[in-house]
This record gives C-alpha cells, structure tokens and sequence, in this order.
C-alpha cells in the first residue's frame, strides 16, 4: 500500500509539473494561428495603400497631360485663301483666237504654255518654231524703218530688234496659244510674259514700239517720250 501511495504521489506531481509547463509555455502552432489575423490585416492595408498611389499616380498623370504647355499640343493649320506671293502682273486682253492666220493652228486646248527658245521677228513678232506670236497693244516696226529727222536719221527698226532679241536671250516665255503650237505655221494674237513681266510693256516702256491708239500701254508711251527713250530721241 505503501508503495502505491508514492506511485500515485509522484503521478500526481508529475501531471501538476505538466500542466505547470503548459500554462507556462503555450503551443507555438497556436500562437501562430493567433498571429495570422495580424499579418492578414497588414497585407490588406498594403495593398489598399499600393491601389491608393496608383490611382493618384494616373490622376496625376492625367492632369499632367490635360495642362501640359500649349505648344506640346496639336495645333490646325489655319485655313486662309491668300494669293500668292510673287503672281505675275496681269497682261492685256488678249485678242479673239478667230485672229489665227493658218489652218494648222485650230484653238483646241488654249491655255497658257511656256514655249521656249523664241526669236524677236522685229519689235512686235515673235517666232516660236513654224508659228508666230504678234504682240497686241504694240505697233510693229519694219527693220528697215528711220527714224529721227532727215539730216541724222537712225536704223531704229534694226535697233529695237535687237533690243528685244538681247532682252529675249532666248529664255522661255508664257503665251496663251493653242496645243503642239510652234509645230504648224500659222500666226495668233497673244500677249506674253517674261519671269512674270509683259513683255509688250517692256517694250513700249523702253521706247521701241509704239503704243496702239486705245490700248493699254497708251500711259507707258507717254513716260517714254518724255524720257526720250528708243525711237523718241
């Protein structure tokens, strides 16, 4: 009996040293558990946090691009119907194309053309290929008129031939002719430009044609005479 007293009294103390050590140090496993709540709330908070930045972030950047400077923006073209700069000066009426001269110049597709390599004829003609271009508002000068009075007459018509030729310097001029002109002989009334300026102005101006009698250069003949130019010497 005795000895199953002391059995029972070391079990007893044994169970008392146990439930002393439990108390003492709880279960790691359930103070995990009971840290788990915490991590949770934590991750949570994180990831609001990160959704809260990036959501400043496009805001931000939003209005960066709505108030960004005026000239990082696409700016339109402004429309406008402003003539060009530098348009030649406007010719004289040009004659009705019925004033053609040879079958072989019918008025199809009349429009104004560059023709090049022209030959001054006398002061009012102009020879382009087999065609001939005759100046409206000048009279022309036969190459073997004199001018000036009987005593010291002067070859003015030979003169002003030249003048046009050396003025001509066979560069291209603009006339309104016919299509494949120049390939036909024939004639046609046009008036034509030279790097934009008319060239039957040119030549009244410089005194070596005079004006037709109601024409457009009537003004230009009397700056001429006054200057005494070309033929008014």
């Amino acid at each position: 009996m005795a000895r199953f007293r002391n059995f029972l009294a070391t079990a007893a103390g044994l169970a008392a040293l146990t439930v002393l050590l439990l108390l003492a140090f709880p279960d790691e496993r359930a103070r995990r558990m009971a840290d788990r709540p915490r991590a949770d709330e934590t991750a949570a908070q994180t990831a609001t946090r990160s959704h809260e930045d990036g959501a400043a972030a496009g805001t931000a950047a939003g209005r960066a691009l709505t108030e960004r400077p005026k000239d990082m923006r696409t700016v339109a073209a402004p429309r406008g119907d402003a003539a060009p700069i530098g348009a030649p000066k406007r010719l004289p009426p040009r004659d009705a194309l019925s004033t053609l001269a040879a079958p072989g110049l019918e008025p199809d597709d009349v429009r104004e053309r560059l023709l090049s390599r022209p030959v001054a004829i006398d002061n009012a003609h102009i020879e382009i290929g087999e065609a001939r271009i005759a100046l409206p508002g000048v009279e022309p000068l036969s190459v073997h008129d004199q001018c000036g009075p009987q005593a010291s007459r002067w070859p003015c018509g030979a003169r002003a031939r030249t003048a046009f030729r050396a003025f001509l310097r066979g560069r291209s001029i603009a006339c309104t002719v016919p299509k494949a002109f120049g390939e036909a002989p024939g004639e046609i009334v046009s008036a034509c430009s030279l790097a934009g300026a008319d060239i039957g102005a040119w030549i009244v101006a410089n005194g070596w044609g005079r004006a037709v009698p109601g024409g457009p250069y009537v003004a230009i003949e009397a700056e001429a005479k006054k200057a005494a130019r070309g033929i008014w010497r």
